[in-house]
């Protein structure tokens, strides 16, 4: 299909030209590329209607302008005052792939529109890359650091580890009249709801609250504080085992299992 191969090279001649500046030699390979098209366009050119094929060609050979001029550039010495971002392994003598050089103009414009992770397949990079870029750049600030070192009263460091700050815990966490409340309203209007739909029906409200007071909270809601639990064989419809608990806990469970497994195999 020429217009879907032609949208491919299009896209990657757009990208070649933000992405490897510099890299003469990435630039001649999708030079060449277009050149292959354009013989493989004159070949079918019977199949094509003529106004179409003009503006074909009149891309095709912008393509070609933009990249030889690209090249060009790459191949240009630079000035001894200006220092080259870009470095390939067989230039500067390290190993490793080249460092991805993307404009800073054309990057600052993307990423009011999208974030890093959804600009990795149009700079053929990782979301990390892009965003190391956008911190060089000055176009976004540097993240928290994940811990900090605090010195103790005996001269000690102690890590202390910090929050990214995507939520805050909700002062209801610390009122657990309050928070049985809430939980008991959401349970009202879907009983059959467990934790993880409980905590996104508070989060739709706004309430932030850690797991393990979400935990205690429902569990103290359960009446007389009384939970069944039982195992029951799919084929033969046998009750393996059941038992009743006071806590709804993963491991009070997994000991259920290994106990019918003990007993029935």
């Amino acid at each position: 299909n020429l217009v879907a191969v032609y949208e491919r090279l299009s896209e990657q001649v757009r990208v070649t030209l933000h992405t490897q500046v510099g890299n003469a030699r990435g630039l001649h390979d999708v030079q060449m590329e277009v050149r292959a098209f354009c013989d493989s366009a004159h070949n079918m050119r019977e199949r094509v209607p003529p106004l179409d094929f003009i503006s074909l060609e009149g891309s095709l050979a912008k393509m070609l302008d933009s990249l030889q001029a690209a090249k060009r550039n790459a191949l240009e010495p630079a000035n001894p005052g200006v220092q080259v971002s870009f470095r390939v392994a067989g230039v500067c003598g390290q190993a490793g792939r080249p460092r991805v050089e993307i404009n800073k103009n054309y990057l600052e414009h993307v990423l009011d529109i999208r974030g890093p992770y959804e600009l990795t397949d149009v700079f053929k990079c990782s979301a990390r890359t892009i965003r190391w870029r956008a911190v060089e750049y000055g176009l976004r600030g540097p993240g928290l650091a994940p811990f900090l070192n605090e010195e103790l009263p005996d001269g000690s460091l102690a890590r202390r580890w910090v929050s990214s700050g995507k939520w805050v815990r909700s002062a209801i966490s610390g009122n657990a009249v309050a928070l049985e409340t809430v939980i008991a309203s959401v349970l009202a209007t879907f009983p059959g709801y467990g934790r993880c739909k409980v905590d996104g029906a508070l989060r739709a409200q706004g309430i932030r609250v850690p797991r393990n007071c979400l935990i205690a909270a429902i569990q103290r809601l359960i009446h007389w504080c009384i939970i069944c639990h039982a195992f029951v064989d799919g084929k033969m419809c046998l009750v393996t085992g059941a038992h009743f608990n006071n806590n709804n806990c993963a491991d009070t469970v997994l000991e259920l299992f290994k106990h019918a497994i003990s007993v029935h195999g």
